[in-house]
């Protein structure tokens, strides 16, 4: 599987999983804990990986434009640990937990569309295959990577 392809078929994941969320009530305290913990560790590694391997391939390029794209694409992403760290601080059950969610959700829908349709497509003009095959290979060790670390306790931003 190529980066784009691994990416973009993580995104359909996490999008499924939000998906799954938004669909429960506080009464589904439980799966809402199983399912939250499960997409913060994820998306938690995920973004931390695509920082380290495919925006900072393109944050050293020349163009103005297409490093502003990569900058918009890490501010998200800083947003989106942020909003993972105050669900994981409240309770499932709390009534403002939901709405956070739902935030959350949007912003990282956002996130997804900026990644797929500018910064992935910029990052497949601006650079060759080989370069592209060894980012996949970086981003997917640094997403295991990252997962590991995670399942021993959630990072703090």
């Amino acid at each position: 599987m190529n980066l784009e392809e691994r990416i973009v078929a993580e995104h359909n994941e996490y999008r499924k999983m939000l998906e799954k969320l938004t669909q429960t009530g506080i009464e589904d305290a439980d799966l809402r804990m199983e399912v939250y913990a499960d997409l913060s560790m994820r998306v938690e590694a995920h973004e931390r990986a695509e920082a380290q391997t495919l925006h900072a391939a393109i944050m050293k390029e020349e163009d103005v434009r297409i490093r502003e794209i990569a900058m918009e694409s890490l501010e998200q992403e800083r947003i989106i640990r942020l909003l993972l760290v105050e669900l994981r601080k409240i309770g499932v059950d709390d009534e403002l937990w939901m709405p956070k969610l739902r935030v959350l959700k949007s912003i990282i829908e956002n996130h997804f569309m900026v990644e797929e349709g500018l910064v992935i497509p910029a990052a497949k003009d601006l650079l060759d295959k080989q370069t592209m095959d060894r980012l996949s290979d970086e981003y997917e060790g640094r997403v295991k990577e990252g997962l590991m670390k995670m399942s021993s306790g959630p990072s703090i931003i």
